[in-house]
């Protein structure tokens, strides 16, 4: 009997680490980064510092990137975007985009639609 139970504590331990192992598997890699750039405009003699999250998981790449200015101390625009990429080969791949922009009072002032090449060498 009690190699019986060992056996099935044996069957039901092997079991529940095979389906622990599958269960990982199941949620994708999620790549984020903490972004930031910092620039002054030699024109307008401005200094802003665009800061925030990307992110990128199975080839979707979204981001939310507010700019604050230092002249003005405060956010003068938030940036959502949303993207995915496409490899078309081992060198070329494109992500079509899309860019929502929003003030400091979350009142939206741009709509962007685009698409980025990338070339390897």
């Amino acid at each position: 009997m009690k190699k019986h139970f060992i056996g099935v504590a044996l069957a039901v331990c092997i079991s529940t680490t095979a389906f622990a192992e599958e269960k990982k598997n199941i949620i994708p890699k999620l790549d984020l980064s903490f972004d930031t750039d910092s620039t002054y405009n030699t024109t307008k003699e401005t200094k802003d510092t665009e800061f925030g999250i990307r992110g990128k998981m199975k080839g979707l790449r979204f981001s939310l990137l507010p700019t604050y200015s230092w002249d003005n101390e405060e956010i003068t625009d938030i940036e959502v975007g949303l993207g995915y990429k496409v490899k078309v080969s081992n060198n070329i791949s494109v992500v079509p985009y899309g860019e929502m922009h929003f003030n400091n009072d979350l009142e939206e002032t741009d709509k962007i639609i685009g698409l980025r090449t990338r070339l390897k060498f």
